[in-house]
């Protein structure tokens, strides 16, 4: 029997996101997508502030075991603060519960490499 697998869009988790120009990093690192997707490299969906909707337009499989997906992020600049503020929709609760982060909903964005769950 195959593994059960739950369909995760990404985008979901960058509503947070402004569509205006920021100056962040929003990925996977390669020890992530390899434990997700069995590739090592860096999976971004945002990249020196630009949004990457070729990979926002993916739904990522997640096995039915995994109860965490890592993200790392950073700010590129070192000053104004960049602030955030992030919520989570899921269109089908039944197939997901609603992802809970493990930062704050509201802050600033770290000047440094920083990993956060949902």
């Amino acid at each position: 029997m195959p593994p059960h697998t739950t369909l995760f869009g990404l985008s979901v988790l960058l509503g947070f996101i402004s569509s205006s120009t920021s100056h962040l990093n929003l990925y996977m690192n390669s020890v992530e997508t390899f434990r997700l997707l069995g590739i090592t490299a860096e999976l971004y969906y945002v990249r020196n502030g630009i949004i990457n909707n070729y990979a926002l337009s993916f739904n990522l499989p997640i096995p039915a075991h995994i109860s965490e997906i890592y993200f790392t992020w950073e700010s590129l600049r070192q000053s104004p603060a960049m602030y955030y503020s992030m919520k989570f929709m899921v269109s089908n609760p039944r197939a997901l519960r609603p992802p809970m982060a493990n930062i704050s909903t509201e802050g600033t964005v770290p000047p440094t490499s920083f990993q956060c769950s949902s």
